[in-house]
């Protein structure tokens, strides 16, 4: 499981602590580093009582760290020119 004691949900944690500790916790140990960062909305299935509820998500470019990304061919470009 992802180490994020006392950033969940049911620990009542606010977005921006949640995302803070997963960067620090999960993403930087990881080797990566935050391009940048969106917090964008997840529309998710409602209920009986509600047709749809709105969520906030996430949205992250990363960057791995230590390495020279010009060239890596095991990353394919996203946009060919």
């Amino acid at each position: 499981p992802l180490p994020m004691r006392n950033a969940r949900c049911r620990d009542r944690a606010s977005f921006e602590v949640s995302l803070q500790a997963l960067v620090d916790r999960v993403i930087v140990p990881a080797g990566f580093e935050v391009v940048t960062a969106s917090r964008v909305p997840y529309l998710c299935r409602g209920d009986s009582s509600t047709p749809y509820y709105v969520l906030d998500d996430a949205l992250l470019v990363l960057k791995r760290v230590g390495g020279d990304d010009d060239d890596d061919e095991s990353v394919p470009p996203l946009v060919s020119g």
